[in-house]
Protein backbone atom coordinates (compact mmCIF):
# COMPACT_ATOMS: atom_id res chain seq x y z
CA UNK A 1 0.00 0.00 0.00
CA UNK A 2 0.89 3.24 -0.86
CA UNK A 3 2.25 5.92 1.93
CA UNK A 4 0.55 8.10 -0.08
CA UNK A 5 -2.76 6.89 0.73
CA UNK A 6 -2.54 8.13 4.16
CA UNK A 7 -1.69 11.49 3.21
CA UNK A 8 -5.24 11.47 1.49
CA UNK A 9 -6.65 9.75 4.88
CA UNK A 10 -5.11 12.12 7.28
CA UNK A 11 -6.75 15.17 9.04
CA UNK A 12 -3.73 17.13 9.46
CA UNK A 13 -0.51 16.17 7.68
CA UNK A 14 2.87 17.60 6.81
CA UNK A 15 6.35 16.79 5.72
CA UNK A 16 9.75 17.99 6.17
CA UNK A 17 11.54 20.32 4.10
CA UNK A 18 13.92 17.47 3.43
CA UNK A 19 10.49 14.98 1.74
CA UNK A 20 11.68 13.94 -1.75
CA UNK A 21 9.72 16.31 -4.07
CA UNK A 22 6.60 14.03 -4.67
CA UNK A 23 6.06 14.03 -1.30
CA UNK A 24 6.42 17.57 -1.01
CA UNK A 25 4.32 18.29 -3.88
CA UNK A 26 1.59 15.89 -2.63
CA UNK A 27 1.57 17.84 0.45
CA UNK A 28 1.21 21.13 -0.62
CA UNK A 29 -1.79 19.90 -3.39
CA UNK A 30 -3.63 18.78 -0.23
CA UNK A 31 -3.18 21.83 1.69
CA UNK A 32 -0.81 19.79 4.28
CA UNK A 33 1.75 21.63 5.42
CA UNK A 34 5.30 21.88 4.11
CA UNK A 35 8.24 22.30 7.09
CA UNK A 36 11.28 23.98 6.32
CA UNK A 37 12.98 22.41 8.55
CA UNK A 38 14.08 18.62 8.33
CA UNK A 39 14.34 15.39 9.96
CA UNK A 40 12.80 15.47 13.83
CA UNK A 41 12.73 19.52 13.98
CA UNK A 42 10.11 19.36 10.86
CA UNK A 43 7.59 17.33 13.45
CA UNK A 44 8.21 20.12 16.04
CA UNK A 45 7.40 22.47 13.74
CA UNK A 46 4.19 21.12 11.96
CA UNK A 47 3.06 20.97 15.61
CA UNK A 48 3.54 24.29 16.56
CA UNK A 49 1.96 24.87 13.34
CA UNK A 50 -1.25 22.87 13.49
CA UNK A 51 -2.11 23.24 17.43
CA UNK A 52 0.13 26.75 18.19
Amino acid sequence: MSGLFFLDAAAHFACPGNAVPEIKAHVAALDGYVCQASHSAASVEALVHFFG
